[in-house]
């Protein structure tokens, strides 16, 4: 598949997986990330059940969603391992690597200021082993 065809269909897979109140799985080779990415002004990130027995692998709803300022992020993790947090915009480039870190299982928070950001249409990606999951996320004036 082109390259522009798997762009496209990461975009559109992850605008109805959340359109429909739901994660969208997406295989780790379907998605290009070749791109630099952006500073991302990241005000924090934490735990709100480090350990905790975690019985899936979730990336939840942004909020608010669509956002001006601020938005925030949540996941879920079953086991611990790598997390990568990005943004794709609705090109398919990666605007930003929210995260990329070991965690252990668990679900997390992470807060974002996306004043930076031209508004439009953005997906998230959570990256974990051989999982992957995406929302998407819009951009306010």
């Amino acid at each position: 598949m082109p390259r522009c065809s798997r762009l496209l269909a990461l975009v559109l897979a992850a605008a109805l997986g959340a359109a429909a109140g739901h994660a969208q799985t997406i295989s780790p080779a379907g998605a290009a990330s070749s791109f630099d990415a952006a500073t991302w002004n990241v005000e924090g990130s934490d735990s709100t059940e480090p350990g905790a027995a975690a019985r899936a692998f979730v990336l939840g709803a942004p909020y608010p969603n669509p956002f001006t300022e601020t938005a925030t992020l949540t996941y879920t993790l079953d086991r611990p391992g790598p997390v990568r947090l990005e943004l794709f915009d609705a090109l398919g480039r990666r605007v930003a690597v929210i995260e990329d870190e070991e965690r252990p299982a668990g679900t997390y928070r992470v807060r974002f200021n996306g004043d930076a950001l031209p508004p439009g249409l953005y997906v998230v990606r959570l990256t974990s082993g051989d999982r992957v999951a995406t929302r998407r996320l819009v951009h306010g004036n």
